[in-house]
């Protein structure tokens, strides 16, 4: 089952403010699981007629590879959502970053 951390951000954004603090915490990534980092341009990628892929879509996209090794979850997860992120307009950066174990 796909668990997030939610919630305000205790500090801003990386990169944001040249002088932040972050707080650091950790984590086990469990066997058989998937890390995954993403920029906000991953949600806000549109496609050619301007529709956004949004959260949900993404998010759906992004959990039908669980606990396949990154590089397969990666080209399927860019399959998925490539009439947005390939083909469309990004507003924002995109970055995607996945870690399994």
């Amino acid at each position: 089952m796909p668990r997030s951390w939610e919630g305000p951000p205790a500090s801003p954004p990386l990169g944001t403010v040249k002088s932040a603090e972050y707080a650091s915490a950790a984590a086990r990534l469990d066997e058989g699981h998937t890390l995954a980092l993403f920029t906000r341009g991953c949600i806000k990628a549109q496609n050619e007629s301007g529709e956004p892929i949004g959260e949900k879509r993404f998010l759906s996209a992004l959990c039908k590879s669980a606990g396949e090794p990154a590089p397969t979850a990666l080209d399927d997860l860019l399959s998925e959502t490539a009439d947005y992120l390939r083909a469309g307009k990004t507003p924002d950066d995109v970055t995607i970053l996945l870690a399994t174990r």
